[in-house]
C-alpha cells in the first residue's frame, strides 16, 4: 500500500527536465545570433563528463576528423537516440585540433528533426560544449540550424561540441523513441 502511495505521489511531485535545469546556478549567458542564448560555464558533472550515452557510443580517430585548415574546423556524425523519458541523452563528441591557446569565435550546427516520431512538444535538444572543465548550453529546439557567436567568451576552440536531447515525460523506456540521426558542426576561431 505504501509503495503504491509513493508512485503515485511520484507522478504528481516529479519536477520535469526545464525545473531541473533551472536548479543549476546560472552565471550571465550571453547573446547569439538567431535569438539563441547560450549560457554558461557550468562546472562539469561527473555524469556529463562521460562520452556519451549513445547506443553508438564511439570515440572519433585522428583520422575521421576534418580540419578545414585555416581558422576554423568542422565535424559531422550521429545524433542522440533517447530511450527512457527524464534522461538527457548526448551525441559522440564533435571536434577538431586547434593550436594551443585558439579561442572559439562563432560555430555553426545543424541537427535534422526528421526522427522526433510524435515526441516533438516533449522534446527537448540542447547544443552542449565541453571545454576546460566547464560546459555551455544553449536551447536549439526550436531551431535545428544556426550560428552561435562565443566571441569575447575564452572559450577553447578545441572544446568538444555536442547535441543533447531529452524527453520531459515520466521516466520510463519510450515506445517509438525520438533519435537525430545527423549532426554537424563549424567551429571558426582565433589564436
Amino acid at each position: 500500500m505504501l509503495n503504491r502511495l509513493m508512485l503515485l505521489v511520484s507522478l504528481f511531485v516529479v519536477p520535469t527536465m526545464e525545473a531541473q535545469a533551472e536548479q543549476v546556478a546560472s552565471p550571465d549567458g550571453f547573446t547569439v545570433s538567431n535569438e539563441l542564448t547560450l549560457s554558461g560555464p557550468y562546472k562539469v558533472h561527473e555524469q556529463d563528463s562521460e562520452l556519451s550515452q549513445h547506443p553508438q557510443k564511439q570515440v572519433k580517430d585522428k583520422d575521421d576528423l576534418t580540419t578545414a585548415g585555416g581558422n576554423w574546423w568542422n565535424d559531422s556524425g550521429p545524433g542522440p537516440a533517447v530511450k527512457d523519458g527524464r534522461t538527457w541523452y548526448c551525441s559522440p563528441p564533435m571536434y577538431g585540433y586547434t593550436p594551443s591557446g585558439s579561442v572559439m569565435q562563432t560555430l555553426s550546427y545543424t541537427w535534422n528533426d526528421d526522427n522526433l516520431n510524435g515526441w516533438d512538444s516533449l522534446t527537448q535538444v540542447e547544443l552542449r560544449i565541453y571545454g576546460g572543465g566547464y560546459v555551455w548550453r544553449a536551447n536549439v529546439t526550436a531551431q535545428p540550424s544556426g550560428t552561435l557567436n562565443a566571441s569575447g567568451q575564452n572559450i577553447p576552440a578545441s572544446s568538444d561540441v555536442r547535441i543533447c536531447m531529452g524527453v520531459d515525460t515520466f521516466q520510463v523506456s519510450l515506445y517509438n523513441p525520438p533519435y537525430i540521426n545527423y549532426i554537424s558542426s563549424n567551429v571558426y576561431y582565433t589564436y
